[in-house]
């Protein structure tokens, strides 16, 4: 496979790819490393590559002459190829992209930048842009040949053993797991047993369980969603026999016993019909409506929500309620949709929060305008970590939960403010937002 850089600083890659496995590489013909220096396209004396950026700022910008000269005379030379531009606004290098250019064998040419950027029509001759992270370097000769590094390593012959590469951390989409040699006790830190029994089959299961733990605490962005649904005891139904048993034994012991977690302060939610505003300001007791009850349950269970209370004190609308989620918690609904019945399965009609859990909880409720006992959601989210209560966050149907028993609440979250002044969200939309605001990816903060 053919690398070809194109760079100010040759010297710079040729001292790079002169060591190690990348130099074993070339040395087997396996690898091909050139470079092309765009100062070789100027015309004047002082060979200069770049300019003032048009508008002004900051910095120098590469001239696109030399370097779409460079370019040209690297297609020349590999008409193949791949034109790379290293670039801190590409898409992002992830494992996937390495082996996608290992396994296609085509060459790459690495267009590398210097000072404050290229030219934007620089890009008319190029394929993709690439960065390798949310950061700015000196140059894209680093960059560049992290890439080519990173590819190398899939091309056979040059680790020795492609199973290395296969192994490595991001093949299989998590980190890789611990790994040990000689001698056995070393200052009292010990290898694990397992790895030393000879049983692969156990091994292989600790390496897995290792490597899983790595990821969920480190990287749990790179867990597919139905691993993290696993890990908290929900098994897909496609998932294979094997990789089911796996899983469902990770959700059901290794989430406490391994990673001990800490766990956070009971979240309730409640939706208020009385007493509220109508339109006009008069109190009133609001209607049920089913809407409110499916999509804020799921809400709810998304956001593993203990207990969603549907609060009214007519008899007659509570009838309504218990008919509504009777039919998905005890009847054909069940059967029907089990996902539905399964966020249904929280919602209640009466709150026994303290009877349950034998504490207080604080009352939080929410509202579009600013009251004394305000608080923001880095405060409640706070509240929420600490554990020490559980917490009953109310939302309000109509136009509002009536100003007088407001106040008697504990806390009243901050409005829910957008790109504008307007602000009349419905408690469907407002329950989602908050409840992400609260609770989002709360589950990795556990750790």
């Amino acid at each position: 496979m053919r690398f070809l850089f194109i760079t100010l600083f040759p010297e710079q890659i040729e001292q790079a790819v002169s060591h190690s496995i990348i130099k074993r590489g070339i040395d087997k013909g396996l690898i091909e490393v050139s470079c092309i220096n765009p100062r070789e396209f100027t015309t004047d004396k002082h060979r200069t590559v770049d300019d003032t950026p048009f508008g002004g700022g900051a910095g120098m910008v590469l001239k696109p002459e030399p370097m779409v000269a460079a370019i040209r005379k690297a297609k020349e030379a590999l008409p193949n190829a791949r034109v790379i531009a290293m670039c801190p606004g590409g898409r992002t290098l992830k494992q996937s992209i390495v082996e996608e250019y290992a396994h296609c064998g085509q060459d790459i040419i690495f267009v590398c930048g210097h000072y404050e950027g290229f030219d934007e029509r620089i890009f008319n001759w190029v394929d993709e842009k690439l960065s390798i992270g949310d950061y700015v370097l000196t140059g894209g000769e680093m960059p560049a040949l992290i890439i080519m590094d990173a590819v190398c390593r899939f091309i056979p012959g040059v680790l020795g053993k492609l199973v290395s590469a296969e192994e490595d951390s991001f093949s299989t989409g998590m980190l890789e797991y611990p790994q040990y040699t000689r001698p056995v006790d070393f200052e009292g830190l010990v290898v694990p047993e397992v790895l030393r029994n000879g049983n692969h089959a156990l091994i292989n299961r600790w390496r897995r369980k290792k490597s899983l733990k790595a990821t969920y605490r480190l990287r749990p962005d790179l867990l597919p969603q139905e691993v993290i649904d696993a890990i908290h005891g929900k098994v897909p139904r496609d998932m294979k026999k094997d990789e089911k048993k796996f899983y469902a034994e990770v959700g059901k012991n290794w989430l406490k016993k391994i990673l001990k977690v800490n766990k956070m302060a009971e979240l309730y939610v409640g939706l208020v019909h009385y007493p509220i505003y109508n339109k006009r300001m008069h109190v009133i007791a609001g209607a049920v409506t089913n809407f409110d009850i499916h999509d804020i349950s799921r809400t709810c269970r998304t956001y593993d929500v203990k207990r969603y209370y549907i609060i009214h004190p007519l008899d007659v609308q509570r009838d309504i309620i218990k008919k509504i989620i009777g039919y998905w918690q005890d009847g054909y609904g069940r059967t029907y949709n089990p996902d539905r019945s399964n966020a249904l399965d929280i919602v209640c009609w009466q709150a026994d929060i303290e009877a349950q859990t034998g504490k207080r909880p604080y009352i939080v409720t929410t509202d579009a305008r600013i009251y004394p006992n305000t608080v923001s959601y880095g405060f409640m989210r706070k509240q929420l970590k600490e554990g020490d209560r559980p917490i009953l966050l109310l939302f309000g149907t109509g136009f509002g939960i009536e100003a007088e028993t407001m106040s008697k609440f504990d806390y009243i979250l901050e409005p829910i403010y957008g790109a504008c002044d307007y602000n009349h969200l419905c408690v469907r939309s407002a329950a989602a937002i908050i409840l992400d605001r609260l609770a989002g990816e709360a589950w990795w903060e556990k750790l």
